[in-house]
């Protein structure tokens, strides 16, 4: 979507749709320098009104280039935020993430694209407050992608994340997957 500064950062906003769910979206803004890119924030929108928010302290890295078989980096930030959509006025937590190049994979989507298969895992544990309670968080994720360095993107994702929830009377655990392949691409 262009060139812009948040948080005293500049870098781009990146907007990602479903067609088959038209009024909503995402936008990620990445900051990008060096050898590296980093993500600051994510926002989700439905009928272009912002449902969630969640900001890093400082933007967390998600790639390093050159990337090469084996190469291994990690990262840890606070982040905050809120979901509107799930009924949560505040998130504060601290996530750690490590990220692995594991194999060079050649996908057929319907043509062949070659890929460097990276996995990521991580926690984040903090505080989530909603109308009625303080909770204790705590998510663990796994995800493995597939990037392409002739179009420089993530052309698949699969993840895999389990949240618990500690409320003050009860405990509540949820698992998703879920399971992403890019579709169409444009720059402009």
């Amino acid at each position: 979507m262009g060139d812009e500064t948040r948080g005293g950062y500049k870098g781009g906003t990146f907007r990602l749709t479903l067609p088959d769910r038209p009024t909503q979206y995402g936008q990620i803004f990445r900051v990008t320098g060096g050898n590296e890119v980093c993500e600051l924030l994510s926002e989700s929108f439905e009928n272009d009104q912002k449902i969630s928010e969640y900001i890093y302290q400082a933007p967390i890295l998600l790639r390093k280039f050159p990337l090469r078989v084996g190469l291994r980096f990690s990262d840890a930030k606070a982040v905050s935020g809120h979901d509107n959509s799930a009924g949560v006025e505040s998130i504060d937590a601290f996530e750690t993430r490590v990220t692995e190049v594991v194999g060079k994979e050649t996908l057929i989507m319907p043509a062949a694209i070659d890929t460097y298969k990276l996995r990521t895992w991580g926690t984040s544990t903090g505080t989530m407050r909603t109308a009625t309670a303080t909770s204790r968080i705590l998510i663990t994720y796994e995800e493995n992608l597939w990037y392409s360095e002739s179009i420089k993107e993530v052309v698949k994702s699969i993840s895999e994340t389990t949240t618990v929830v500690v409320m003050p009377l009860a405990t509540s655990v949820t698992k998703t997957r879920e399971e992403r392949v890019l579709s169409s691409y444009s720059v402009e």
